[in-house]
């Protein structure tokens, strides 16, 4: 289980360094756990004056038990562009 607070100052970080930003969560508590860090996340940059977009997919990760597993992937876009940093 992951700290959303520590995940959501990951993406702020990340997002400050100019790096694409994607998070992958298999299972419910990840999918929420996520959603949550993005949330904050994003709640911090708007008051930095910067606004990102999430987009949802899927995607079929590897495993060696089951062959493929489906997990949900987060892809974060700043909504005006590519950010520079």
């Amino acid at each position: 289980k992951s700290n959303i607070h520590r995940v959501a100052e990951a993406i702020y970080k990340t997002y400050l360094e100019g790096k694409s930003i994607e998070l992958q969560a298999i299972g419910g508590g990840a999918v929420n756990q996520a959603a949550k860090s993005i949330a904050i996340a994003s709640g911090k940059l708007s008051t930095a004056g910067w606004h990102i977009s999430v987009i949802i997919g899927f995607r079929d990760i590897p495993d060696e038990i089951k062959g493929t597993i489906s997990a949900l992937n987060f892809s974060l876009i700043d909504m005006h562009g590519a950010h520079n940093g």
